[in-house]
């Protein structure tokens, strides 16, 4: 049991967590993987074979650590639930007119706020929440957080140059051209008003007229 507790904490937060930064070290993350569930199959066996009570006691846990350590280190979650995903894009036309809006994010709290603010800002106008296909790396176009008949939303937090804070990101632009301006515009003020009431003097709005770079 300990042997299998250890290796998973060790290919689970040591190797996988810090993949990027030790690159060499990815390819061999499967074969460190084999090992470690070759030697604890072996362990159970031996416990539940030959062992007393607390050895059968232990080869069930080590079972318990296998079915909890196959979902974050094979991603059998991640590959079950993209079975009812599907990957969203939303092409916004040249010269397409476009509103950005950026929060300061302090606390886990704010993080919070900030996804169930746009969340409820999206539903009141119509505009449903894209349930985006999960990927360990993502390399593809950008893809809408929220998608409606004539707008998209991209949104998310990111780190900013200061390591404590964050920032909170709101792109809002139509890939409709048949949308009238007048109307995105409208939606831009009122996306601005929303997260301004949301976080008072930590907002800053911007918006791009139709036809400009």
């Amino acid at each position: 049991m300990l042997w299998a507790v250890g290796g998973y904490a060790f290919l689970r937060w040591g190797v996988a967590a810090h993949r990027g930064t030790f690159g060499g070290v990815q390819r061999f993350v499967p074969l460190l993987l084999l090992v470690w569930l070759g030697v604890s199959l072996l362990l159970v066996i031996a416990g539940l074979r030959r062992g007393n009570l607390i050895g059968r006691f232990c080869a069930v846990c080590t079972i318990g650590v296998f079915l909890c350590g196959a979902q974050p280190l094979l991603g059998i979650g991640r590959r079950i639930g993209n079975l009812f995903r599907k990957d969203e894009y939303a092409f916004v036309y040249y010269g397409a007119p476009e509103c950005r809006v950026t929060a300061s994010i302090h606390t886990d709290h704010d993080v919070a706020t900030f996804t169930e603010v746009l969340r409820q800002f999206a539903k009141q106008q119509g505009i449903r929440e894209c349930r985006q296909k999960q990927y360990m790396v993502y390399s593809g176009p950008g893809r809408p957080t929220h998608k409606g008949e004539h707008v998209a939303i991209w949104s998310g937090v990111s780190w900013t140059a200061n390591a404590s804070e964050k920032t909170g990101g709101v792109r809002l632009a139509p890939y409709d051209k048949c949308y009238p301006q007048e109307d995105f515009k409208r939606l831009a003020d009122s996306l601005a008003s929303t997260m301004r009431a949301a976080f008072p003097g930590r907002v800053e709005a911007t918006y791009k007229e139709a036809g400009n770079p």
